[in-house]
Parts: C-alpha cells; structure tokens; sequence
C-alpha cells in the first residue's frame, strides 16, 4: 500500500504549493467508511471498491479520489483494480478568491470551472487525472486533463460532500474517459471531521 499512499501525495503535491488547511489522505483503507456507491465511465457502470474509500481534500488545490473493480491479489482484491486520482485547482475567476467549500456553502459549485492563477495573475482553468493500474506496481500512470462536462457539489453534510459527475471528458494524447453518476465521498479536509463519523 506504500505505492498508493506514495502516489495520493504525489496528487496533492502537484495542485498544492501551499495548504492552509490539514488534509487527511491515508491510503491504506483501515477506518474511513466506504459509500459502496456506482460511478458510470465510458458508458459502463462500476462499483467502487470495498475498501479503498472514496475522499476528497480541499485546500489551495483539491484531490478527489475512487477505485473501481478487483485488485487481482486474492488479499488485496476489495482494494479495487483501477485508481482515479483528480486534481482540481481552487481558484475561482468568478469570485476572485480560492474556494473552500464548507458545509452550506459549496452546494451548486461546478469545480470544473476553477483553476489558478500564474506568476502573472492571468487565470487558467485547469483540472486534471491521473489513472493509476493497482494491479501492476510496474505500470505508468496515465494522466490526462480536462475537455468537457461538469463536476458539481450536490449536497455537503458533516464529513460528506456528494459530487454530481455530468458528462465530465478527461483526454489524453491517445485515450479518454467520459464520467457519469453521483458520488457520496468522505471529506477528509478536516482531520477531526474525519474521527467524528468513524467513530
């Protein structure tokens, strides 16, 4: 598991130069609870795995993260096959400001539509993917960037944010991936939040 927690920090490390708040991402699936929900991608509908959870983490730039299917290790399979990794920048041009979504503020946010900002304070939207094979701890990851659609906060309670995935396209040079469906993730922005609902 030392590669998946290695490479969720690698996502945080690439959108973030900065974080003004604590951020829990471990990796290893032990406590945090599993929504056990579908996500439709290229058309076909997948269940998330068991146990590797569902999360997202705002700060100056943002991580959201699932994996799908059955790791093909007999004692690893709930952990899922394929990791999608997002890596969304928090600037919004419409507000002039980062966006920290909270609980009552945030619903309705397409966070497709935010990006950053450059050493010359010219915006750039900007989201992207990286898709990890677990299966093979040898393979490259695939990343891929933002075409089209939308990735829109639907509901927030303590702990939760539910994303409305509508379309979303991420390309690459050679493939993509179209994402449909809503997800309920755990939100580990807050580590405290975190204990609160997995204990």
């Amino acid at each position: 598991m030392k590669k998946y927690l290695y490479l969720s920090m690698l996502a945080l490390i690439a959108v973030m130069s900065l974080t003004l708040v604590s951020c829990g991402g471990d990796d290893d699936g032990t406590d945090e609870p599993s929504t056990g929900m579908t996500i439709q991608i290229n058309g076909k509908s997948h269940k998330l795995a068991e146990n590797e959870p569902s999360y997202v983490c705002f700060g100056l730039g943002a991580m959201i993260q699932f994996a799908i299917g059955k790791n093909a290790n007999k004692y690893l399979e709930a952990y899922g096959e394929t990791q999608f990794t997002f890596g969304i920048h928090t600037y919004s041009q419409e507000q002039n400001a980062y966006i920290y979504p909270t609980e009552g503020h945030g619903v309705g946010l397409d966070v497709s539509t935010l990006g950053y900002l450059d050493e010359n304070f010219i915006f750039h939207r900007g989201m992207g993917l990286t898709v990890t094979n677990l299966n093979n701890e040898n393979s490259e990851d695939e990343d891929l960037v933002y075409e089209s659609g939308s990735l829109v906060i639907v509901a927030m309670e303590k702990g939760f944010i539910t994303f409305k995935f509508d379309n979303l396209k991420m390309t690459s040079e050679g493939n993509s991936y179209t994402f449909n469906g809503t997800l309920k993730m755990v939100d580990t922005t807050n580590y405290d939040t975190l204990e609160n609902i997995t204990h």
